[in-house]
Formats: structure tokens, C-alpha cells, sequence
């Protein structure tokens, strides 16, 4: 299956990974913007929270992905995590996953997709589970004899995929939210098997 970069990607995300067990990322295709390439959905004690990553604009629409830099001018990390903690400190795994994924997060990388793939392969070492990542050689518009999921996933589009419920920390507060980052639930059911 093809899939594209993600940010700590959403729960429908995870569980076609799990699915086909070996993915291949897409390195070729130009940013996206708006898309989980650089945002993930976490649920905090307001709701719904989008966490964005900045990216260098510098001739965004010319490069591949594999090439778009992360903008450090703001405090983005530092927001970030503590976003997260602050979300997940009373989930019942957080405590469990915090400190491998607290030195993953901290890793000092360049580019968004070395990023995106240091999370996704550190999300899945805690969850105790195997998965092959490739990257694409080319870029083609249309990919034969795999399975196209390269634009499926999209913040503003709701996903067919069925997905399975469980707890969340402010489920009393604001009700179920589905399909949000793979980190509420591993925070919450403590590892990615739920989905299998």
C-alpha cells in the first residue's frame, strides 16, 4: 500500500498500515498543504486540538517532499510536547510511552519526512509490532497493482474506514472523537494491537 508522509497520523492511518503490514511512503510528490503531511488531531481538555508543523516556504511547490525542510523559527517543538503531556498526562498509558516517545520527538532532524518517519517507526517499536517501511524510487500519478492511499487521509474529510471505539481522557467532557492522531490511542489503550 502507498500511503504519504503524516505527522503522527490518524487512527484510520494506522490500522491500513496494520493491515498491509509493509507500506511504501511516498518521497517524490510535492507538499501538500492542509494535509496530515504536517498536522496531527489530539483531544485536550477544549476539544479537538490541531498540532502544525512549520515548514520552510522557500520554493515549497517545486520540491519533493523528501526535501521539505522543517522552519525552527518558533518554539514549535517545545509547544508541541507540551501540548501532548498536557493532553495525555492523566491518559493510562501516557507514562508507559512518554519517555520513548519524549526522545524520539526531541531528535534533531532536518527534514519533515525523516521526522514523520523516526515518530511513525518509534509509534510502532512501543506497540511491539513489525512494520516495513520503503519509500517510492519515482513519483507516478497513478500507481499499478498497489493500492493508492497517498491522498485518503485528510483532516477535513471523514474516513469510511470502520474504526473501533475506546476510552478517551475527555470523552465525559466532549463525547467520542474519532479518527484523531495514533497518539491518543496508544495513550489510551497502550499500544496499536487494538486496532488488529
Amino acid at each position: 500500500m502507498n500511503f504519504s508522509t503524516a505527522y503522527f497520523p490518524p487512527v484510520s492511518y494506522i490500522k491500513k498500515c496494520l493491515d498491509a503490514g509493509e507500506i511504501t511512503i511516498e518521497q517524490h510528490e510535492h507538499f501538500v498543504k492542509q494535509t496530515y503531511r504536517n498536522r496531527c488531531h489530539i483531544y485536550n481538555s477544549n476539544g479537538l486540538l490541531p498540532l502544525i508543523i512549520p515548514v520552510e516556504h522557500d520554493h515549497l511547490g517545486d520540491k519533493p517532499i523528501r526535501d521539505v525542510k522543517i522552519s525552527f523559527g518558533a518554539e514549535w517543538k517545545k509547544n508541541h510536547w507540551r501540548s501532548i503531556c498536557s493532553a495525555y498526562k492523566n491518559a493510562p498509558f501516557f507514562e508507559f510511552i512518554e519517555d520513548e516517545l519524549s526522545k524520539t520527538f526531541h531528535t534533531n532532524t532536518e527534514f519533515l519526512l525523516d521526522f514523520n518517519t523516526l515518530l511513525l517507526e518509534s509509534i510502532f517499536q512501543i506497540s511491539k509490532m513489525n512494520l516495513t517501511i520503503r519509500f517510492t524510487e519515482i513519483y507516478s500519478e497513478k500507481i499499478e497493482n498497489e493500492i493508492d492511499l497517498r491522498n485518503s487521509f485528510h483532516p477535513k474529510k471523514s474516513n469510511a474506514i470502520s474504526l473501533p471505539t475506546y476510552h478517551q481522557v475527555f470523552q465525559d467532557k466532549h463525547g467520542f472523537l474519532p479518527d484523531l492522531s495514533c497518539l491518543d490511542l496508544l495513550a489510551n489503550e497502550g499500544s496499536l494491537k487494538f486496532l488488529k
